[in-house]
């Protein structure tokens, strides 16, 4: 590092102090220090599903104030989403409450998916 300038060595600690908040993340809101099956074969496929989860997490990773939530937030705002059951006794239905960051969330994971559609047939 001795060919490196302040900044270059600021940048290249930054990146690798970003590491632990990566591990945090995992931990928290995955569980992949979590395996609780009894058998190896089953903890090796539970951990690549939390593989996999996670990097789908990262290539969906979002833009603007959305960018910096963690595993937690996004299942918070995503998946615990109010609900109210509407309709009279033959016809009943789940409304969603009006959230307008879970349809940014929605446009721009719509946009990202997409985008990735469109290079995997080109």
């Amino acid at each position: 590092m001795d060919d490196l300038t302040a900044e270059e060595i600021w940048h290249e600690y930054n990146q690798r102090a970003n590491i632990e908040n990566k591990i945090d993340e995992l931990k928290v809101g995955l569980g992949v220090d979590q395996m609780s099956q009894h058998e190896f074969i089953r903890n090796q496929a539970f951990l690549w599903i939390k593989g996999i989860a996670y990097n789908l997490l990262n290539w969906f990773r979002l833009e603007g104030k959305a960018c910096r939530y963690q595993v937690s937030t996004l299942r918070r705002v995503i998946l615990n989403v109010p609900e109210n059951v509407v309709g009279n006794d033959l016809y009943r239905h789940i409304k969603m409450a009006p959230n307008e960051e879970l349809m940014n969330i929605v446009s721009i994971m719509k946009r990202k998916l997409e985008k990735f559609l469109t290079a995997a047939v080109g």
